[in-house]
């Protein structure tokens, strides 16, 4: 009886990894795409995927162009949230005047989350900033 039931347990895990994987496939490539975000007079836009990882963690990559046609500083602030815990946001692109600076992330990431950008004026804070973009 012993060796019937270890036979049914490994058939029933084996039976389960497909939809594991399917459901962890669908996860992973929500962040993948095309995003916009403005604010201001500073729009940012660009593409996001996730590079080859593991079935726990994948690198995402977040590419594109912030771009100001005013005076003022803007910034891109990137977040990602986990298990519905925020990350701490980064900011990864400034842009002071008129003109166009790159928006280039790359963070391994567990393979559930979600990710959001948002244009903030200024350079130093999340005081004043427009809509959240969720991907």
């Amino acid at each position: 009886m012993g060796t019937t039931l270890r036979t049914v347990t490994v058939a029933l895990a084996a039976m389960a990894l497909p939809a594991a994987a399917t459901s962890t496939a669908a996860a992973e490539t929500a962040a993948d795409g095309d995003w916009t975000a403005s604010y201001g007079t500073a729009r940012a836009a660009g593409t996001s995927w996730t590079e080859p990882g593991t079935i726990f963690v994948r690198p995402l990559v977040i590419k594109g162009e912030l771009e100001n046609t005013g005076s003022d500083c803007y910034s891109a602030w990137i977040e990602f949230t986990q298990d519905l815990t925020p990350g701490l946001p980064a900011k990864n692109a400034t842009q002071c005047g008129p003109g166009t600076t790159l928006v280039d992330y790359r963070l391994a990431l567990p393979s559930v989350r979600t990710v959001s950008i948002k244009i903030c004026r200024g350079s130093t804070d999340m005081a004043d900033c427009g809509p959240v973009t969720w991907f």
